[in-house]
């Protein structure tokens, strides 16, 4: 089958604090959503880029050939969010969870498809954490390196697999 997927690395908490807005943004690469919420993005599939706003956020241009997805912005967990792309309202028929990441693809076929994550890692924060978002329908998909070594056995589809790994 063909393949569309994203591969991130996602740091898991915070090292030392810097001061200032730099401390700012360091720490927001490592926070987790406040109790009671859950951190929604946006991804777009598609060449033609569109603008996609998250709740009350600002909006944003995404696609496939540039920035792929959106920042996480925090919603309440377990109650309906607002999603507009280009304007429209984005009609979303699973619930939110009450906790978690939830990412939102668009220009993959019709209608949205959603990825929730709310897996506990169990990481100690002191490796990153690769993340494969399996987005292909009827797909199951694999990560293996060159050598063939696996990294990821097997991601169903509409989910997320992760490992934690060495940041260097």
């Amino acid at each position: 089958c063909s393949i569309w997927m994203a591969i991130v690395l996602v740091p898991l908490q915070a090292a030392a604090s810097p001061s200032g807005s730099a401390a700012r943004d360091v720490a927001r690469l490592y926070a987790l959503p406040p109790e009671g919420s859950i951190y929604v993005r946006v991804a777009n599939a598609q060449a033609a880029p569109v603008s996609v706003q998250v709740g009350e956020g600002r909006g944003e241009q995404v696609s496939a050939g540039g920035k792929l997805a959106t920042d996480y912005y925090v919603q309440p967990g377990g109650q309906p969010f607002r999603v507009r792309v280009n304007g429209k309202p984005l009609q979303v028929a699973t619930p939110a969870p009450a906790s978690g990441f939830v990412t939102l693809l668009v220009g993959a076929g019709p209608g949205v498809r959603v990825v929730q994550d709310q897996q506990a890692t169990g990481n100690t924060g002191l490796k990153a954490e690769l993340a494969l978002y399996n987005l292909v329908p009827g797909c199951n998909a694999r990560l293996e390196l060159s050598s063939g070594d696996v990294v990821l056995a097997s991601v169903a589809e509409a989910s997320r697999g992760t490992r934690a790994i060495n940041p260097v």
